[in-house]
């Protein structure tokens, strides 16, 4: 599904390689059984997919902050993940990954914190629509060539 005004052009830049990689972080975070041993385990792997699928999709900032590695990215890219996230999930990207921003830091740091509460659902829901994203990315590529000295490209 490609949103309105948007062409497939943009996705020829895309990193396929980092955005499988994501991808992994994402099924492997989605095999947790919801458990307190495994949740903030699972939650860390969904915050890294959302910065790997965004930095696949072009943004370069060097970074861990997912708001700051959205707003890096094109505006094109932007108005698509927005659109679709809206129509997908019926929801506002910008709010969640504002809310999501330091999701990655926060509890890979939570035990010099002593505590916190994490946004573990959300970044369940934001790590599959990234990572889906991605993929249709990938795919609706101009150029299928994928294997280019050593890294899928």
């Amino acid at each position: 599904m490609e949103a309105q005004g948007v062409g497939r052009g943009m996705h020829e830049a895309v990193d396929a390689f980092l955005l499988d990689r994501a991808n992994g972080y994402y099924q492997l975070g989605a095999k947790t059984d919801g458990s307190i041993h495994e949740i903030e385990a699972a939650t860390m792997l969904f915050a890294f997919a959302c910065e790997l699928v965004l930095k696949g999709l072009g943004a370069k900032a060097k970074c861990h902050n997912l708001r700051q590695l959205f707003e890096d990215l094109s505006i094109e890219r932007k108005h698509w993940l927005v659109t679709r996230y809206h129509e997908l999930e019926s929801r506002n990207l910008l709010e969640d990954i504002s809310q999501c921003a330091d999701l990655f830091r926060d509890i890979r740091y939570w035990h010099e914190k002593k505590g916190g509460a994490f946004a573990t659902g959300l970044s369940r829901r934001l790590a599959r629509f990234l990572t889906q994203a991605g993929l249709v990315a990938v795919s609706e590529r101009p150029s299928k060539q994928y294997i280019k000295t050593g890294r899928i490209q």
